[in-house]
């Protein structure tokens, strides 16, 4: 998960630098549209974040382990409910 949370840094400093220009068009009350793209840079930059952490949540390994009797499809929504919930509520 090193990976993750360097791809999570590297966000980071991307929407610090947008943060940074952000303030400056509004400084030099620069168009409308120019504040908009901003604005939708940060919340891009936001949503791959929140995303990552998903990933890291999510993303753990699994230990299989034979057991007579098991129904597949009971450990899977076991498994996955959660992650159908979350992403059902957040509009996805």
């Amino acid at each position: 998960m090193q990976i993750v949370h360097d791809l999570k840094n590297q966000l980071n400093g991307l929407k610090l630098y947008a943060t940074f220009l952000r303030r400056r068009i509004e400084k030099s009350e620069r168009p409308g549209d120019e504040q908009e793209t901003v604005e939708k840079l940060i919340n891009g930059l936001n949503r791959a974040a929140e995303d990552l952490s998903l990933i890291v949540r999510y993303g753990q390994p699994v230990e299989l382990k034979k057991q007579a009797g098991v129904d597949v499809n009971k450990l899977l929504q076991g498994a996955c409910g959660e992650v159908v919930v979350e992403s059902s509520s957040e509009g996805i």
